[in-house]
């Protein structure tokens, strides 16, 4: 069974214990209207915003864009206009559907036909959460979050639900450009950014985040298993395909 079903622009998303919501018209809410085992829960997953330069991220422009669904994957595509002087291209692809671990991988690559380019794209998840920990990639301990934080290192952020119905961990392929902002609050943010400097004409840079949903376990210790061997196997992977 397809676990994307697109109508317009709109596409919904329903595997293992996870459904979500995407409109592609409106791509900063990325994965929204998020229910786990089928109790729904705020927040929003993997939104696309762009910008140019170190400005801040604005809306991206959905004039000409492009939609469909490939096995797994919701694709977009984004053209090159007037205002946004580079083309985007975002996948959103479930790795694996299991009731209890759904992994969802998205990739979005920047590219221009300009010779002078400075494009940027900003990844956002925020979700609710009682407790938020690094995971860092090189075996050290995990920390508590209770504080900004920013890098460009290999690191998962791994969050439990207020009420300990799942558990989410975020992470970057070490293997792709990119760096990430966690900013704790009432809900967690999560920015990941690629770009920003000159880009040549032809060239094409990628950011490869993945978002895994497993039950909350009571044992934290469980959860930190879990979360370090996911991050083991996102690192060991192989570069996607994409189209």
């Amino acid at each position: 069974m397809n676990p994307w079903q697109l109508t317009d622009s709109q596409a919904r998303l329903h595997q293992g214990n996870l459904q979500a919501h995407v409109e592609l018209l409106s791509p900063a809410q990325g994965l929204c209207n998020l229910s786990w085992n089928g109790n729904p829960f705020p927040g929003n997953l993997l939104g696309v915003t762009v910008a140019e330069k170190s400005a801040v991220g604005t809306t991206l422009s959905t004039a000409g864009m492009d939609r469909f669904v490939r096995g797994v994957d919701l694709v977009a595509n984004y053209p090159q206009t007037e205002t946004q002087r580079f083309t985007l291209h975002v996948y959103w692809r479930v790795i694996a559907a299991e009731a209890s671990l759904v992994i969802l991988d998205s990739i979005v690559s920047l590219q221009t036909s300009l010779l002078e380019c400075f494009p940027k794209v900003i990844l956002t998840t925020k979700l609710p959460a009682r407790k938020a920990l690094l995971i860092a990639g090189d075996g050290s301990p995990p920390t508590s979050i209770h504080e900004r934080l920013e890098g460009h290192e290999t690191a998962g952020v791994l969050l439990r639900d207020a009420d300990q119905a799942w558990s989410y961990l975020e992470m970057t392929h070490p293997a792709d450009l990119g760096r990430w902002r966690v900013e704790p609050g009432d809900s967690i943010s999560i920015h990941r950014e690629l770009g920003g400097e000159f880009q040549e004409k032809g060239v094409i840079r990628r950011l490869r985040t993945r978002g895994a949903f497993f039950p909350c376990s009571h044992d934290l210790e469980s959860d930190l298993e879990m979360a370090v061997r996911l991050l083991g196997e996102f690192a060991a992977s192989s570069p996607p395909l994409t189209a």
